[in-house]
């Protein structure tokens, strides 16, 4: 692991810190899959552009990388 620093407005680190604690991770967790989402949803664009992809495949693939969601 490596270390990042970050800077965010007051405003926007208030929120990311209820949602993170809404969903029962950490703040640290919450950015981690906030940019493994992003960057996964530009990889999958990427593929789909190079490999030119019909429309269902794209859906099927896009299922991939939707974000899961805690039901607790």
């Amino acid at each position: 692991m490596s270390a990042l620093s970050l800077r965010l407005p007051k405003s926007l680190h208030e929120q990311l810190r209820e949602v993170a604690q809404e969903e029962g991770i950490s703040v640290n967790q919450f950015i981690m899959l906030a940019v493994a989402e992003k960057v996964a949803a530009l990889s999958a664009i990427e593929f789909v552009n190079v490999h030119h992809l019909r429309f269902g495949q794209i859906i099927k693939i896009r299922a991939l990388f939707l974000p899961l969601r805690c039901v607790c």
